[in-house]
């Protein structure tokens, strides 16, 4: 017989609303829940009781104990580029001297030096450099986490930063989810057109099957609509399922692709027209706004009230990579508050409901009900608020599965290069 496990009385368990009622225009709609505590059974949720129910028979159940605490979701994160190679803490002091970053890719630098890096390194080499990222992400609250490839910009190196993903996956007990980004950066071995002909017809056909996303970096500097066009019409032909960098470093009508592709999430929006935004409006897309790069970048924030105005889901990501390395999503969740506009509640609703939905995952994770993964956030604070204006400092204990997250266990699985 299956012990149940009790997550038992907490002070308040918070709800996520909807992405049906979010797309109606209630992205600051959250329901609290008092005097209730959530039951699990083989890793899911099985059902919200009456705390006072309990009382009488707590001893029928596993009890995590969380009298003070409130109980939320466990965060979703879906955008990073958490697989990679070394750092570009030079770059960091370059930015601040006010070199643009379109200028470094093209001296070199920036993600193209994290590809020669990506590439010298060895599989192992950067699952344990990437482990320790992961690690960060999911004792700061975060249960899934999408994880794109594109620093290595060729058939052999993409794939190896797929069997990174893989090993992790095996490591971790957080979700993966797996995004294949070629167009990322031209490689220097290589002319625009000719690295896009190759990402359709080698690196697309050959890697789709490993991966539940492509991507493309659609921005000025990277590549251009008739790329992204001719790359996630491949795509779509082989049914996959599209993500898109835009509006990142300027504005090139990239949005308008809405037009043209089943788009899941548009993502960084930097630089975003109002008319560029009107493309997303009645369409099944997700807005995600990555603050931590407008942070590290030194630019203006994404206008979070502007997609939400437009009944646009806004999900918040960390963007985690070498140029915004910080693998906390509660900072990154200040930054949405203080800088792009955005309540609380908002915000909420855009780490666990809005990023579900993007990355298809809204009946499993992201939300607290029956039937729902059992990853939660036990978090020692009596309001949700204090968990991103206190973010250095919140205690919390993350659940996945109905587990607890053991850091320990997790090392002794590791494999270190």
């Amino acid at each position: 017989m299956v012990r149940e496990k009790i997550i038992y009385n907490p002070e308040k368990i918070y709800i996520p609303e909807t992405i049906e009622n979010i797309r109606k225009g209630n992205q600051g709609s959250v329901d609290v829940l008092q005097d209730k505590s959530i039951v699990i059974r083989n890793n899911r949720i099985l059902s919200i009781i009456n705390t006072g129910t309990l009382r009488n028979n707590p001893d029928n159940y596993t009890c995590i104990d969380t009298s003070g605490k409130i109980v939320t979701p466990g965060f979703v994160d879906s955008h990073t580029h958490m697989v990679y190679a070394g750092d570009r803490s030079e770059e960091f002091e370059m930015r601040s001297r006010g070199i643009k970053y379109v200028d470094l890719i093209k001296s070199g630098n920036g993600i193209l030096k994290t590809v020669r890096d990506t590439r010298k390194a060895s599989e192992g080499e950067i699952t344990f450099q990437s482990l320790k990222r992961a690690i960060k992400h999911m004792i700061n609250g975060v249960t899934t986490m999408e994880i794109k490839s594109g620093y290595g910009l060729d058939l052999i190196n993409e794939g190896k930063m797929l069997d990174v993903m893989d090993r992790l996956q095996g490591i971790i007990p957080a979700k993966i989810v797996k995004t294949l980004l070629p167009l990322h950066a031209v490689p220097p071995d290589s002319d625009r057109e000719s690295y896009v002909r190759k990402s359709c017809n080698e690196i697309l056909p050959t890697l789709q099957e490993r991966v539940d996303f492509v991507d493309s970096f659609c921005d000025e500097g990277a590549f251009t609509m008739r790329d992204t066009e001719k790359f996630f019409s491949k795509a779509v032909e082989a049914g996959k399922k599209l993500r898109l960098h835009a509006d990142e470093i300027g504005d090139i009508g990239a949005l308008g692709l809405l037009r043209e592709f089943p788009i899941s999430s548009i993502d960084h929006l930097l630089h975003s027209s109002a008319s560029g935004m009107d493309n997303a409006m009645y369409k099944d897309v997700v807005a995600t706004i990555l603050p931590g790069t407008a942070f590290s970048l030194g630019e203006n924030y994404a206008r979070a009230g502007e997609w939400i105005e437009r009944h646009v889901p806004v999900a918040v990501a960390s963007d985690i990579s070498p140029l915004s390395p910080v693998a906390d999503i509660k900072f990154h969740g200040n930054l949405a508050i203080r800088h792009c506009g955005m309540t609380t509640d908002e915000l909420f609703n855009g780490l666990t409901t809005v990023p579900a939905h993007s990355l298809g995952l809204e009946r499993n994770k992201g939300n607290i009900g029956s039937g729902y993964d059992a990853d939660l956030l036990i978090i020692e604070t009596g309001a949700l608020r204090n968990v991103f204006y206190d973010w250095a400092n919140i205690q919390l204990t993350t659940v996945i599965g109905g587990n607890v997250l053991d850091v320990k266990k997790i090392m002794r699985k590791s494999i270190k290069p």
